[in-house]
């Protein structure tokens, strides 16, 4: 069985806290996924983010 994953093919806006809520499901491990510049560079910020966040972790470590 697949993971959850999030459709944002029809999202044309995502204001702070949809911003907010979509890193929070992406960090427990939801994949989002979506098209056009606007999803695909937020999905990106995200998932940057949540890479640099992982990293910052691992390097306290």
């Amino acid at each position: 069985m697949g993971g959850i994953v999030v459709d944002l093919l029809n999202v044309s806006f995502v204001d702070d806290a949809g911003h907010q809520l979509l890193a929070e499901i992406r960090h427990a491990g939801v994949e989002l996924m979506g098209s056009g510049p606007l999803m695909s560079a937020l999905i990106e910020e995200i998932e940057e983010a949540e890479a640099a966040a992982a990293q910052d972790t691992s390097d306290a470590n």
